[in-house]
């Protein structure tokens, strides 16, 4: 009977984690990018772990987790920036209606989208203050 012991598959999780590593390699300067693109596809060709694991072991440890903290903080201003400007796109559109409005009323009538700009504004600021349940649980 043979010793011999399959390995396990490897999953697309796996795959993705070997590729966060090899490009975090690659930005610190362990590889060049030749050496990266190389093993980008031995690991997206892997089949086994251990094919994947193979393109890993020589390289530095991942960054610390404070990185990922002050990237997940920087993503997360971008995002709160970008309802800012859908904000700002939507208060443009209903002061647009409302002046088409009065000038087809021939008189400035009641200033309508303020209601919902305003609540519109404090639901965003609220963001701040209280963070969703996907961060907290991270």
């Amino acid at each position: 009977m043979s010793d011999y012991m399959p390995t396990r598959r490897a999953t697309d999780a796996e795959r993705l984690d070997a590729t966060f590593h090899l490009t975090d390699a690659l930005a610190r300067g362990a590889l060049s990018g030749e050496e990266y693109n190389d093993r980008i596809e031995q690991v997206n060709g892997a089949r086994s772990i251990d094919q994947v694991t193979v393109t890993l072991v020589d390289l530095p440890p991942l960054l610390p987790a404070t990185t990922t903290t002050e990237k997940r903080k920087k993503d997360d201003l971008r995002e709160w920036l970008r309802e800012w400007q859908y904000w700002l796109g939507g208060s443009v559109l209903m002061v647009g209606i409302w002046g088409v409005q009065s000038l087809m009323d021939g008189s400035a009538i009641k200033f309508w989208p303020g209601l919902p700009i305003g609540i519109w504004a404090v639901v965003l600021i609220a963001c701040v203050f209280w963070p969703s349940e996907e961060r907290e649980s991270n």
